[in-house]
């Protein structure tokens, strides 16, 4: 028979991880791709980060087209025929050999220290040749 663990017995703390998991997880899938403010930008931030560039040498950096694509396609505009595209980006190659330069001014003078997790995520999406959409999920995930 499996032991019954009592309420009163549980840390205070590991009650609150377990909701801050549970309420992070479901907020990081449900939240229409890139309708959060300069998540595009923090997204091309951690690129540059995973590409080895600590410090900025400058505000427009090069980062894969089908990434910067799929933060124009998702501004976020109710669309209730998205459906169809969102299962189609989950299918798209990260395709790193092609390349777009892109301005983040708004996020240049930022440390590179924030962004360490999220571009272990990014390398590690790139070996897998993941899809840009599922980076970016992977991203989210792992800053909540």
């Amino acid at each position: 028979m499996i032991p019954m663990i009592k309420i009163s017995t549980i840390k205070p703390e590991l009650i609150f991880l377990f909701f801050c998991l549970i309420f992070g997880f479901i907020f990081a899938v449900i939240i229409p791709p890139f309708s959060v403010p300069d998540e595009g930008s923090h997204l091309f931030k951690a690129y540059d980060v995973s590409q080895g560039h600590l410090t900025p040498k400058s505000k427009i950096i090069s980062v894969p087209k089908t990434v910067s694509n799929i933060i124009g396609s998702y501004i976020f505009i109710p669309n209730l025929n998205l459906k169809k595209e969102y299962i189609s980006d989950l299918n798209k190659h990260l395709n790193v050999n092609d390349t777009q330069r892109v301005d983040i001014s708004n996020v240049y003078t930022s440390s590179f220290v924030p962004y360490l997790g999220v571009a272990s995520v990014i390398k590690i999406c790139e070996f897998f040749d993941l899809s840009p959409l599922i980076l970016m999920y992977f991203g989210r995930l792992i800053n909540y």
